[in-house]
């Protein structure tokens, strides 16, 4: 029996001004829910964007203090 990979996750943390790319952190999740659970582990607050392959998953802004 062929053993099924869990999809890759990619997570951007993005600098709101200007818009770019500060960091990637790439990892694998059993589906869109586990990811989710996982970038809110990962975000801390900062702005951050999920995708799967070209698919967005979900995007964060930056939590206010």
């Amino acid at each position: 029996m062929a053993k099924l990979e869990m999809p890759r996750y990619r997570l951007y943390f993005i600098n709101p001004t200007p818009r770019h790319i500060r960091d990637v952190v790439d990892f694998d999740a059993e589906d869109d829910a586990s990811a989710v659970e996982r970038l809110a582990e990962l975000a801390d607050g900062r702005a951050v964007e999920l995708w799967r392959d070209d698919r967005l998953v979900q995007a964060r802004g930056p939590l206010k203090a």
